[in-house]
């Protein structure tokens, strides 16, 4: 990792979809700068016995904890109590990524500064929308955007996220919230929109696994159903 950026915990909760979730381990790991740590968080009925034996060459240590919560809320607050890092990142177990989206959203958090919530957009997979036509986001547009005032629940999506540890010690993933997910207070948003150098992209995809680029803006692509927390959400940030 490039001593500029400092180190993060990526967290990703999962659930009965062993497949799905190695592959995108896989893409994260085929990246080219990496987390120092993976954190998975497996909910699944039965732990998985190749998941705690998997290894890497590169410096990111994969932890596994397999864990008897329910909801995807609980998993990720268990994720961030076991993590190790001052900067957290998430991704669903449904999304892959692009070699450059965690170098992106990185630099992104580090630019939004330590009381911001940086999220990037959703992108359909081929499976999911065949023609391409329509985004699953709510901000379907490639132009950066800061939310200010008191703001709802679609731009709160936390599929494709990265926020510093004080942040979310002062909000913690509610049960009864986002998909069992999370609810926050009213937030004022003040901080400048998305950092990223001209051209880059962070992205991250689902099932098919082709992701188109956007300059400046991070994506990710999910191979879910139509259903409510299918949709990723727009960038926003968070100051107090």
């Amino acid at each position: 990792m490039e001593s500029r950026l400092p180190p993060s915990s990526l967290i990703i909760c999962s659930r009965n979809r062993p497949r799905l979730l190695f592959e995108t381990v896989e893409s994260v790991l085929r990246g080219s700068q990496l987390p120092a740590e993976m954190v998975i968080v497996d909910q699944s009925a039965e732990p998985n016995p190749d998941l705690p034996e998997m290894k890497t060459e590169r410096p990111c240590e994969v932890r596994y904890l397999h864990s008897k919560t329910v909801g995807v809320s609980a998993g990720r607050n268990l994720g961030i109590t076991s993590s190790r890092y001052d900067v957290l990142i998430f991704i669903d177990d449904d999304m892959f990524v692009a070699s450059d989206w965690y170098d992106n959203l990185m630099r992104a958090v580090v630019h939004a500064g330590r009381s911001s919530v940086v999220t990037g957009r959703v992108l359909p997979g081929e499976s999911e929308m065949p023609d391409q036509k329509t985004s699953p986001s709510t901000k379907a547009d490639q132009e950066p955007a800061v939310y200010q005032g008191r703001i709802g629940r679609d731009v709160l999506y936390s599929g494709n996220m990265g926020a510093y540890r004080s942040v979310l010690k002062r909000w913690a993933f509610s049960t009864n919230g986002l998909g069992r997910g999370r609810r926050f207070p009213p937030l004022r948003i003040t901080t400048s929109a998305f950092a990223c150098s001209s051209g880059d992209t962070a992205s991250a995809t689902r099932r098919k696994r082709s992701c188109s680029t956007a300059p400046g803006v991070p994506k990710a692509r999910s191979f879910r159903s139509n259903g409510d927390m299918a949709w990723g959400r727009g960038l926003f940030m968070q100051s107090t």
